[in-house]
Order: C-alpha cells, then structure tokens, then sequence
C-alpha cells in the first residue's frame, strides 16, 4: 500500500512539475519601442559585429526574471543590444534586450506539433509539397511569428508566418 502510495505521490508531483514547465507566464516585451523599432535594432545587431561578453548583474538578473529556468546562458552584445542564448529544460532559447534591460525579442525552439493550425494550413498552400522540419516561435514587439524550416526530398526552404497564417518571408 506504501509503494502504491508514493508512486501516486511521485506522479503527481511530476505531472504538476511537467504543467508548471509547459504553462509558464510569458516574458513581457518592453513597449519603448514600435514594431518597426525593433526590428531595425535587430537588423543592425545581425550585422554587426557583436562579441561575446558578460553583461551587468541587473541584467543577467532581469533575463533570469523572465525565464527563470534558464541554463547554460552565452552573451553577446554590439554595444546597443545584448543577447542571450540559453537552454530551458533541453529547449533552445534567444532573448534579445536593449542596454535599459528591456525586452525585445525572444523565441523558442518548438515541436512541428506545437506549430498553430493557421500556419500549418498555410504552409500547405504555400508548399503543398513540403513537411515541417524544425520550427521556432519568435515573440518580437507586439507580434508572434513562426519561422519553419520546410523539406521536400534534397530540397529545404525556410519561411516566416505570422501566428494567423500569413506568409511573411
């Protein structure tokens, strides 16, 4: 009856562990910046030089706020954003913040399951011929894009949708 007992205990323990990783709360973008804003400023990070670095505790802080689950974190910086790549339980992560601390992007490696109906339905009348590869799920300003790598035998593509289907890039 013990044994029964603690393995009952042990499940739900894991199950509510399990619910509390998959339902954590959303980091808050900043709203300081315009959509438009925000990707000007990752533009230039994307083609800059940035380096690795070791940003302000406050910083490291504010990221460890945010995803409070984050490992094995790596920074870089081009002296106007920084960002940071991490892990949460084995998902590969990006949160890109300003020098203020505030938040403008950060996406998530995600599961071809996990991918909205509206950007799989799209996808198949975009690419009728293609299957989901990898997909990540990019929240930037006031907006959320899914950006998918698509396969169809030797041929890979990749492309942009926003979360209600419509084909981006």
């Amino acid at each position: 009856m013990k044994t029964i007992s603690s393995f009952r205990m042990m499940l739900a323990s894991l199950l509510l562990g399990f619910f509390a990783c998959t339902h954590a709360q959303e980091p808050t973008i900043s709203k300081n910046y315009s959509n438009e804003q925000i990707a000007q400023l990752l533009a230039a990070f994307q083609s800059s030089q940035s380096r690795d670095t070791n940003p302000a505790a406050d910083l490291q802080r504010k990221l460890l706020a945010d995803f409070p689950r984050a490992k094995d974190i790596d920074w870089e910086s081009d002296g106007k954003l920084f960002e940071a790549e991490f892990a949460v339980l084995f998902t590969d992560h990006k949160a890109f913040y300003d020098t203020d601390g505030n938040l403008l992007m950060y996406s998530t490696d995600i599961a071809r399951s996990q991918v909205p109906i509206e950007v799989r339905n799209a996808i198949g009348s975009k690419f009728p011929k293609h299957r989901i590869e990898d997909a990540t799920r990019i929240v930037q300003g006031s907006e959320t894009f899914y950006k998918v790598e698509l396969e169809q035998e030797e041929i890979e593509l990749k492309a942009t949708f926003k979360a209600d289907g419509t084909f981006v890039k």
